[in-house]
């Protein structure tokens, strides 16, 4: 997976982060398995759009909406699947 969010501007607002994470693999993974963690503590998430149903198709990209309280400075978020796969990313409020 990656996230593909640009790491200069991130949509924040109105404390809802959103990410965009592509599966990059070839398989079909679950995508109500995610585990989300920002700044190193876990967040509850919500899917706006991607693929229907519980799976996520390689290639597909998912937007995530997670619900965090971000002061201004440098935040870390990372996405991790059920297999522990992962990806992170850098990024300024």
């Amino acid at each position: 997976i990656t996230i593909i969010n640009d790491p200069v501007v991130v949509p924040y607002s109105d404390s809802t982060l959103t990410l965009y994470v592509k599966n990059t693999g070839t398989a079909t993974l679950t995508k109500t398995d995610l585990t989300i963690l920002v700044d190193g503590m876990f967040w509850n998430y919500t899917i706006s759009s991607g693929s229907a149903g519980t799976g996520w198709l390689p290639q597909k990209v998912l937007e995530l909406e997670i619900e965090v309280v971000l002061l201004p400075g440098d935040h870390v978020a990372k996405v991790v699947t059920a297999n522990g796969v992962s990806d992170q990313m850098q990024f300024r409020i």
